[in-house]
């Protein structure tokens, strides 16, 4: 069995059988050949569903930003929290795409060590890999001002410099980097350390205040006219995310911990230790939102994320990981189009933001209900899929040098 729960090659393409011929035109000519024969390209079948599992929660919160007239969106430290009033549609709505951004940074961290331990088993050096780490980092970065930012402002119109997501994930890393070497414990303790140390080290909440660059950019989300900077995910708690990825990563590679028993555990003991801080309701939720009931219960800060957002979204992932695992051979041809998106994820994150910042400009500027917004949410992610499957099989038959796969 492989490390991160992948088994042989025949095993890994059985659950192709029964897929939609739209997807698998001809068994000796399958589109998805690559993107399926797991062993051959050492990917893990149940990270990459997880990945895709994200990616479609993630582009429902942007379709709601595009085209809906939705209440919901700004879980930040200081200032406006977003109440929902009784709607539990708006809030749901919003609450399951919490499992996007913490995914994708734990998901990252896991990835590096894996892509450590294979690039090393491919003959490449530390140097070369750490160079790769280094490139892409810097294409991240890019990619959030020449190409997310022109998207944002297709649907917003003119906005201050954004440092979003795709910086956060850059600079975390490039500095990732420095941890590669270190043991799981080590990781954990730091990692922990760095999602706490952001809370404490955050400055009292109220009145207008002009924020340095460095301070957004490392610890405050937020928007500082003067400067005309705008931050939603600071470095250092993401990259304490990171650093629990590679940890967990390291713990799978290693075969010190069941792909499929461990991530289940974690899951589980993650949340309810979020049940624990939430009861609490002191440190771990740097404030509470103020609304009664389950919507008040589970409306978590995100900007900066509080370890309270942290233990509900990364349990829960974790209990998808060991779900999509533990289904690989009995229905795994039912997470084909999760898989899918799952190996194209930049790409997918690009093209999704275009996508639905047009589809708002057809439709106009009147915002459409929530319930309507569903129907194109569903339409994009239909017209996405095919569009992953060529870009990913393209992507993986390039070679490890290729500039394609820092994309």
């Amino acid at each position: 069995m492989h490390p991160c729960g992948v088994k042989s090659t025949q095993r890994s393409n059985d659950f192709l059988k029964g897929t939609p011929k739209w997807m698998i035109k001809d068994p000796a000519e399958m589109t998805f050949k690559a993107l399926m024969t797991l062993k051959q390209t050492h990917r893990s079948f149940g990270v990459d569903a997880l990945r895709g599992f994200i990616m479609v929660w993630m582009a429902l919160d942007h379709a709601r930003s595009f085209l809906c007239a939705s209440n919901g969106g700004y879980e930040i430290w200081m200032g406006r929290f977003t109440h929902y009033q009784g709607d539990h549609l708006a809030f749901l709505t919003r609450f399951v795409t919490h499992l996007s951004a913490p995914g994708f940074f734990f998901i990252m961290g896991y990835s590096m060590v894996f892509l450590y331990a294979s690039r090393s088993a491919n003959g490449w050096t530390k140097s070369q890999i750490y160079l790769y780490f280094v490139k892409r980092g810097i294409v991240l970065m890019g990619l959030q001002f020449l190409v997310e930012n022109p998207a944002w402002a297709i649907g917003f119109g003119e906005m201050p410099l954004y440092f979003g997501v795709l910086f956060a994930l850059g600079c975390t890393m490039i500095a990732g980097i420095l941890f590669l070497e270190f043991p799981p414990a080590i990781l954990v303790v730091t990692g922990i350390l760095l999602i706490s140390a952001t809370e404490a080290l955050l400055p009292e909440a109220g009145g207008y205040v002009l924020y340095p660059f460095h301070q957004r950019i490392l610890l405050l989300p937020g928007f500082t006219p003067g400067a005309g900077i705008f931050v939603l995910y600071p470095v250092i708690p993401w990259l304490g995310v990171v650093l629990l990825g590679m940890a967990f990563g390291k713990l799978l590679t290693s075969q010190q911990k069941n792909s499929r028993s461990f991530p289940l555990q974690l899951g589980l003991f993650l949340t309810v230790l979020f049940v624990a801080v939430r009861v609490n309701g002191g440190f771990g939720n740097i404030r509470m939102a103020g609304e009664e009931g389950v919507i008040g219960f589970l409306n978590v800060v995100k900007y900066p994320p509080s370890l309270s957002l942290l233990l509900l979204t990364l349990g829960l992932n974790l209990i998808a990981l060991s779900l999509f695992n533990h289904i690989e051979n009995r229905a795994g041809k039912l997470l084909v189009p999760l898989v899918i998106l799952g190996r194209a994820p930049l790409f997918f994150y690009l093209l999704h933001l275009f996508l639905y910042a047009f589809m708002g400009m057809v439709t106009g500027p009147e915002k459409m209900p929530l319930i309507r917004m569903y129907g194109f949410w569903i339409l994009g992610l239909v017209i996405m899929l095919p569009l992953c499957a060529v870009w990913a099989d393209m992507r993986m038959n390039s070679k490890l040098s290729s500039p394609m796969r820092l994309i």
